[in-house]
């Protein structure tokens, strides 16, 4: 089998000569632009020969103009649905292209955080007592984050993406791992994964996800 023959078999749950291998790390790509992020995946790629080009997502999500640091509710009421040119999805998008044109029989699955983990990414574990402290206004901003990433799937297979590996952590008010029955989890976690990833199926991505943290049920997607 050829490298996409295998994934695709697997991916429908077909007979494959092998699992599909596969490997990933942040390369720190953000200031580079989306040539210095193709290229340090392409060498990657070239070095191990995988069989699929899983792309680590270096950008972080676009925060309101005049927003760094975000200490109070006013803050996450300023969100607002991203446009595709923000720079995040802009370089991303254009190093996919770039990386099809270079491997057209490779599968390519890009990887993002649930929207939560895209706040406390940018903005630090400290952020996550005001985001329990002003649920209404977390959830605004959850949702147009959610409202731009499914945006987002649409224009990456258009890029010539195959799948999405979504990452989602588990954390507390202290920023420690918590199992998926956790609070936390429950109010600002759960409610949007399940509709990412019916997201992603319209658009035609096949669907990853990476359960980080303790007491993990694959329940917790329904």
């Amino acid at each position: 089998m050829n490298k996409m023959q295998r994934y695709q078999a697997a991916i429908a749950g077909n007979p494959v000569d092998r699992a599909p291998r596969t490997c990933w790390a942040h390369h720190f790509t953000e200031t580079h632009g989306h040539e210095g992020h193709a290229r340090v995946h392409s060498i990657f790629q070239k070095q191990h020969d995988w069989d699929i080009l899983k792309i680590v997502n270096d950008f972080q999500y676009p925060f309101p103009e005049g927003v760094e640091d975000i200490t109070c509710a006013a803050d996450l009421e300023k969100f607002t649905v991203a446009t595709l040119d923000e720079y995040m999805f802009r370089e991303e998008l254009k190093c996919i292209e770039k990386l099809r044109a270079e491997f057209p029989d490779t599968p390519i699955v890009q990887t993002q955080f649930c929207p939560v983990r895209q706040i406390i990414r940018r903005a630090g574990n400290n952020v996550i007592p005001v985001l329990l402290e002003n649920k209404a206004a977390t959830h605004k901003a959850l949702e147009v984050i959610s409202e731009s990433t499914e945006k987002y799937f649409v224009k990456l297979v258009e890029a010539g993406c195959n799948g999405f590996y979504l990452g989602i952590n588990f954390l507390n008010s202290a920023g420690g791992i918590v199992d998926s029955f956790d609070p936390v989890y429950q109010e600002f976690m759960k409610p949007y994964i399940p509709r990412l990833l019916r997201s992603m199926k319209k658009a035609g991505l096949d669907r990853f996800v990476h359960l980080h943290g303790m007491g993990v049920s694959l329940s917790i997607l329904e």
